[in-house]
């Protein structure tokens, strides 16, 4: 080959070097997909302008990243995944799905796919990227769930329905003692009563709390079991009644043995063969704890870790089945868990038990006899004496033996 020719051919070549180069950088630059390279260390080396727009970040701000910092925490582990497979196995990776966490804070789906990229010797460099975005299209198949599930449940609701209105028009006309016998395992008391306020019917807690026969019962009216002072609150819950609203108020019961309950009362009407009847559940209020033993727990707050100060106070009930309580500090009007950074967050007691038990032991009790007071097992007492620690029962029993 002559040295003319040799030229003119490696001229050629660089020319088709070059465009591929120019074709390339046209491709990056304009892409409509996400479109990176990481380094063999899985940092980032570049971004395209399509993975600047849709994360917000620029390529100079990600440079030296690695791509797990980009993605929500969810996603850390399949992203460092996909390039070790890709990096270090060699291996091109398809269709993973991630969830990119925007410069703003929102979140992309994207489905990214990654290769290996090697030098002119064969050696793996680092790994390319492409990446796109299917956001809308993992909310349309959500939405398209959604939607069959609604109309499967509709078809099977279609199905029944016959039988439904059967069972619905049943219900609505229940005879008052059908109704009666479901709700005599009610762990509330029930009454049933006439508009008049007229005792037609109880369940059996009812007889427990209150200490009446049934026959005693149907020979009462609820005026004669509400003290007087509730007499004109109870008078307004009948006439809410009267006109189909329910009613619910904290009130108190005068028992057999003259005893009075604090409860809450719930009423509502429901119609029966013979007409309206009003349906109420007594519902035992819950014991006030004293919370003079907690503390703020707000560095900012001038009564920070400061006990017995009198700015704790019970707020509302929280949790699943709202057995917890939530307090409020009223200096600073934080409110926090009343079990939250104290003993009771690792016990596995409830809060009042719990407090039983440090009672009895800062009055002196031994592990056994404190165990046989609140009804629980010794070893219940050894493990919350443990969780407590020192420093605890010092200020139990400071708090607790104050007169």
């Amino acid at each position: 080959m002559s040295e003319k020719k040799l030229e003119e051919e490696i001229e050629e070549r660089t020319r088709a070097i070059r465009q591929s180069e120019r074709t390339g950088e046209t491709l990056f630059e304009n892409a409509n997909d996400l479109i990176f390279t990481v380094d063999k260390s899985g940092l980032l080396r570049t971004f395209n302008p399509e993975a600047e727009r849709l994360s917000g970040y620029q390529a100079e701000e990600v440079e030296g990243r690695s791509l797990e910092e980009l993605v929500s925490r969810a996603s850390r582990k399949k992203a460092k995944d996909l390039f070790n497979r890709t990096i270090l196995e060699g291996i091109a990776v398809f269709g993973q799905e991630v969830k990119l966490k925007c410069k703003d804070g929102s979140e992309l789906i994207i489905e990214i796919n990654t290769s290996p990229l090697y030098d002119e010797n064969g050696q793996i460099t680092g790994g390319l990227g492409t990446a796109r975005n299917i956001t809308e299209r993992k909310q349309a198949e959500r939405r398209l769930r959604e939607r069959n599930r609604r109309l499967s449940a509709r078809k099977k609701m279609t199905k029944n329905l016959d039988l439904g209105l059967i069972q619905a028009y049943a219900e609505v006309r229940i005879s008052q003692d059908t109704l009666r016998d479901l709700l005599d395992s009610a762990s509330n008391a029930v009454l049933f009563l006439k508009l008049d306020g007229t005792i037609t019917g109880v369940n059996t807690k009812a007889k427990e709390l209150f200490g009446y026969s049934r026959d005693e019962f149907s020979k009462m009216n609820l005026y004669q079991l509400i003290p007087q002072s509730f007499s004109e609150r109870t008078e307004e819950m009948f006439k809410k009644l009267r006109i189909g609203f329910s009613d619910s108020f904290e009130t108190e019961i005068l028992t057999n043995d003259k005893e009075i309950l604090k409860l809450e009362l719930n009423a509502s009407v429901i119609e029966q063969e013979k007409g309206k009847v009003a349906l109420i559940f007594f519902r035992q209020k819950r014991k006030v704890i004293d919370y003079g033993y907690r503390y703020c727990p707000n560095p900012d707050c001038p009564d920070y870790r400061k006990y017995g100060q009198g700015n704790i106070v019970f707020n509302d009930w929280i949790g699943k089945d709202k057995s917890i309580a939530r307090l409020r500090c009223n200096t600073c009007r934080m409110k926090f868990s009343s079990n939250k950074g104290t003993v009771f967050e690792q016990s596995r007691s409830s809060q009042e038990k719990g407090i039983c038990i440090y009672k009895c032991l800062v009055h002196g009790n031994s592990i056994e006899a404190t165990a046989d007071i609140c009804e629980v097992n010794p070893k219940t007492v050894s493990r919350l004496v443990k969780i407590a620690g020192e420093h605890d029962l010092e200020h139990f029993t400071a708090y607790w033996s104050r007169d």
